[in-house]
């Protein structure tokens, strides 16, 4: 009888180690999968930032040449009436303002 029970705990240690390794083989493909969807999460929200980033700089630049243009316009409209007050006695302070608008318009 001692033989049958060493037999019998040989089996079952032989049979738990065999499940050991089973659950070992699927957590690793369960693994292996989780892995490889996080890369493709990873990929898919690299390619969504950039998608936006690429969106938020065109928004950016819209609005940059729109607010250059709405200054452009504003210094032509100035220039216009320093020009209209040409000849008047104030000429002379007039030269000096479009001076002054046309550093400020290159930044200076």
């Amino acid at each position: 009888m001692n033989q049958n029970v060493l037999d019998g705990v040989v089996a079952i240690e032989a049979k738990a180690a065999q499940i050991v390794d089973d659950a070992k083989k699927r957590a690793s493909e369960t693994e292996k999968g989780v892995q490889a969807q996080l890369d493709t999460l990873a990929q898919e929200l690299d390619e969504k930032a950039e998608q936006d980033i690429a969106a938020y700089a065109q928004e950016v630049e819209g609005k940059k040449n729109a607010e250059l243009a709405a200054l452009d316009q504003n210094l032509e409209a100035a220039m216009s009436a320093l020009e209209a007050v040409k000849g008047d006695p104030i000429d002379a302070c007039a030269g000096e303002v479009a001076q002054l608008l046309e550093q400020r318009a290159n930044g200076n």
